[in-house]
Order: C-alpha cells, then structure tokens, then sequence
C-alpha cells in the first residue's frame, strides 16, 4: 500500500515543486518520518497534500486507500481558506 500511495501521490502532484525540487523529495522526507510508526502513518504522509493542494476528494482516498486512511488524511489537510503558516 506504501507504494501505492506514493505513486498516487506522485501523480496527483505532477510538475508541483518543493523549492527548486520535484514535490517527491518533500514526500519521501515525510514519509521518513511516519516511517517509525506504520505502514498506515506512511501511507497518511505519501497523501497528506493531495486534498489541499490538488482538490482530490476525500471520497477518492477512500476509494484506493480504504476508511481510516482518508480520514486521518483529512484532518491534516487544510480547510478552505485556512493555512498554518504563521
């Protein structure tokens, strides 16, 4: 599943950049941090961006990734029009 999200991820992001890198680097360094705590916590950090910054639903994750991983994706995504830049 780990490499399904990735995938799914880097798919969704496209030409998306982190800086001057492609989007992956940004995921793979979250996902290295998830890494210590399960496969569903990486899959959760592969897909953390999909719904904020590429408008896929939450229904879509459920879809792929089953219940439990769309709603925690979800609570890390940013609701319209909030931010938690400081």
């Amino acid at each position: 599943m780990r490499n399904k999200a990735r995938s799914f991820s880097i798919q969704a992001h496209g030409d998306q950049k982190y800086g001057s890198f492609p989007y992956s680097v940004h995921l793979n360094e979250v996902s290295k941090i998830a890494s210590g705590y399960s496969v569903e916590a990486e899959v959760i950090a592969f897909l953390h961006g999909v719904i904020e910054d590429i408008d896929v639903t939450a229904e879509v994750i459920e879809a792929f990734f089953g219940e439990f991983v769309s709603r925690y994706v979800c609570i890390l995504s940013d609701k319209p029009g909030e931010t938690r830049k400081i």
